[in-house]
């Protein structure tokens, strides 16, 4: 096999890995009403508003940012596990309902989405845009 065909069957493999490592961790999920969610497991905040909290759906909001962060606003009934602690106090987290992850604009909450999924976590939600896509659609924040 020449060596561009070897790197083309490289490619094509990580490329279907990744897609497959993706699916794996965000468990599948995209909110059913919203065909056009960026990615598995990502959650608008206005569906994430009308689905999970104006539905009344029993959840787990985890807010992965910074205590100081944290104090300086976060959803209502929000959970404050910083992701960079999240692996010690996986015990706090339940497994018996879906669990919604944020953090400032989405890197922290898809690292702490990896950190669950490996966990044995399945039903996981990443707000999309976190809570600065939140507070820009005018969602309500607790705090100063």
């Amino acid at each position: 096999m020449t060596s561009k065909k070897v790197l083309l069957v490289a490619g094509m493999f990580i490329a279907v890995v990744v897609v497959w490592i993706l699916i794996a961790i965000c468990g599948g999920k995209v909110s059913e009403s919203d065909s056009t969610a960026p990615a598995p497991g990502l959650i608008n905040p206005s569906i994430y508003q009308r689905e999970f909290v104006d539905g009344e759906v029993e959840h787990f909001l985890l807010d992965v940012r910074s205590v100081a962060e944290f104090s300086e606003g976060h959803l209502r009934d929000a959970v404050n596990i910083p992701v960079e602690i999240l692996n010690q106090q996986l015990g706090d987290v339940p497994a018996d309902r879906p669990i919604v992850v944020y953090c400032r604009t989405g890197g922290r909450s898809a690292e702490a989405i990896t950190i669950l999924h490996n966990a044995g976590f399945t039903d996981l939600y990443d707000l999309d845009g976190g809570i600065v896509a939140w507070m820009e659609q005018g969602l309500p924040v607790e705090g100063p």
